[in-house]
């Protein structure tokens, strides 16, 4: 879209409605005979082969000179005539016939929201003129139905016959969806668009705030949350609904308002791109295109001000080149396995495929489609789906690995913490018994001094691994403590049977096999530990810090026994 200054719509006074009429009998002869609308309550009708186009390159034919050329119309072609970008005004012609013997309330209804003006002159048999005029550049006249394209309302008296034209400037491109619909069916289908978008913008009002919830702020979220946003705010202003909201206020802002919308939409949906993916990491010099197509979709709106060439050029780049870019890279990393690449790869084709095919049908190298009206929100409600998806798998895995220790595959510190809290208040309610054992790897600096550091890593998943096998009900927890040492919760076990389990994993530790050593037959890892272990039913006023205690001074004991040991609390 090109901004531009607001076009005069065509308005029709009283002293040239005279005019206008014999010139439309002055031009019968020489007009073809158009096949009539007719009205008669079947609901919705639509105009394929019903309607004659005429372009007005210098925008400059009144009503009058446009009927005066009815000779110079042409078949309008298609369901949807589509001319892609122009500066000329286009003027339909067509004709509305009612049906009955009843007077009938038709709308005609002009389906592209963003057109900058629309105009409809209805030649009524003895002289009589209706004119209305919209866009959203323009200011209304008469106060017209509230819909989200513009619907034109014509009273329509018993077999009454109507000569229509309808004029159209727009630097959105210039489809021209043109309906006939009776009040009832208007109605419908106005609630059916608004219950669509509602859903999509609760769903996406929702989403965002079970996002911001979140105590964490990474930057890819907050990419995702600008993302979302100027999503809606780009659906609102292509479904027509902010220059509903916002009145006679939204018309000087219209087109800049349209491409700042897609700049925005571009700009924080790359960024969100390269940063959920890591592209970066992955590519330099991928993440660099991107990062410049980035900038450029920022740059759009500026640049419709300061040059059409330029902002065309630009255009181009962000609405075609970017889209199939992002597309193709997002595909490649799923097939390279690049992390959270595969859900979000389906889950960006769809609605970049979708803002290919409208840029390639805005400059007229794609027809109009019968889904247009909801086949914007229909992706972009299955692209934030499939987007939120992914985005809450990678919260998931995040949190799972935040209480996860990254060498040994255990149960962290912090996990460690929560459950120990947890399954101290459920044993204070049950009146069941719990236990701890604490383990220490016995003279740990001395085997990593004399191995090395990556021998030393091995040993502790050595470690790590018969203490995994050790939590064998699905209560028990196997955690990294800190360091060389390492701890079992076991929920529901006294002290003797923590004792045992102790006994079974010192012995365990002791028999292990060497990482280091699997060529040769009966290596064993080398080291051995020592084993405090602490059981008690919770009493009132006790902390689960005197557990933990306690299971320290029997470890303690058992390094002071000689170690490779175990001791009970």
């Amino acid at each position: 879209m090109r901004p531009g200054p607001a076009p005069r719509a065509p308005r029709l006074h009283a002293p040239s409605r005279l005019a206008a009429l014999l010139l439309l009998l002055a031009a019968a002869p020489a007009a073809r005979a158009l096949e009539p609308i007719v009205v008669d309550g079947a609901g919705g009708y639509r105009t394929e082969g019903r309607l004659e186009l005429l372009r007005d390159p210098g925008a400059s034919l009144s009503p009058a000179q446009a009927e005066a050329r009815a000779a110079d119309f042409a078949p309008a072609g298609g369901r949807v005539p589509n001319l892609g970008l122009t500066g000329d005004a286009v003027w339909l012609r067509f004709e509305l016939a009612n049906g009955g013997s009843e007077a009938r309330r038709a709308y005609v209804e002009f389906g592209y929201p963003v057109a900058d003006s629309v105009s409809l002159i209805a030649f009524r048999e003895g002289g009589r003129v209706d004119s209305f005029v919209s866009g959203d550049s323009v200011p209304e006249s008469p106060p017209l139905p509230l819909a989200r394209g513009f619907a034109f309302p014509l009273e329509l008296g018993p077999s009454e016959r109507v000569a229509c034209l309808l004029r159209v400037r727009s630097s959105a491109g210039m489809s021209l969806p043109v309906r006939v619909l009776e009040e009832g069916e208007l109605a419908r289908e106005t609630l059916r668009d608004s219950l669509c978008h509602g859903l999509l913008f609760g769903s996406l009002a929702w989403f965002l705030l079970y996002l911001l919830a979140s105590p964490r702020r990474e930057a890819w979220l907050r990419w995702y949350c600008a993302y979302a946003l100027a999503l809606a705010l780009h659906v609102a202003i292509r479904a027509g609904y902010l220059r509903l909201l916002l009145g006679p206020a939204a018309l000087p802002l219209a087109n800049l308002a349209n491409l700042a919308a897609i700049g925005a939409l571009f700009f924080t949906g790359t960024a969100f791109f390269r940063s959920f993916l890591g592209l970066r990491s992955q590519s330099r010099a991928l993440d660099g295109a991107m990062l410049a197509l980035e900038l450029l979709a920022l740059a759009l709106p500026f640049l419709a001000l300061l040059s059409v060439p330029a902002a065309l050029a630009a255009s181009v780049l962000v609405n075609l080149v970017g889209p199939l870019s992002s597309i193709a890279i997002a595909l490649a990393l799923w097939a390279k396995g690049a992390p959270n690449a595969g859900l979000f790869a389906a889950a960006w084709l769809l609605p970049h495929l979708v803002a290919v095919a409208d840029f390639l049908r805005i400059h007229g190298l794609l027809p109009y489609p019968r889904a247009e009206r909801l086949m914007l929100p229909a992706s972009l409600a299955l692209a934030l789906a499939g987007l939120g998806w992914a985005v809450v798998r990678r919260r998931s895995r995040e949190a799972a690995l935040a209480r996860v220790d990254a060498l040994t595959g255990l149960a962290n510190r912090r996990c460690l913490d929560e459950e120990l809290e947890r399954e101290w208040s459920r044993s204070r309610r049950s009146g069941s018994p719990l236990a701890l054992l604490m383990v220490d790897i016995d003279d740990f600096k001395r085997y990593n001094d004399e191995r090395g550091h990556r021998a030393g890593d091995q040993c502790l998943r050595a470690v790590a691994a018969v203490l995994a096998s050790s939590a064998r009900r699905a209560g028990d927890l196997a955690a990294r403590y800190g360091g060389e040492e390492f701890t079992l919760l076991l929920p529901n076990t006294g002290l003797d049977e923590a004792l045992h389990a102790a006994e079974r994993l010192r012995a365990g530790v002791e028999a292990a096999p060497s990482p280091e050593d699997q060529g040769r037959k009966g290596a064993r890892l080398g080291v051995t530990v020592s084993v405090g272990a602490a059981a008690r039913v919770p009493a009132e006023g006790e902390e689960v810090g005197d557990l933990v205690a306690e299971a320290d001074r029997a470890l303690y004991r058992a390094k002071a026994a000689g170690k490779n040991a175990v001791r009970g609390a």
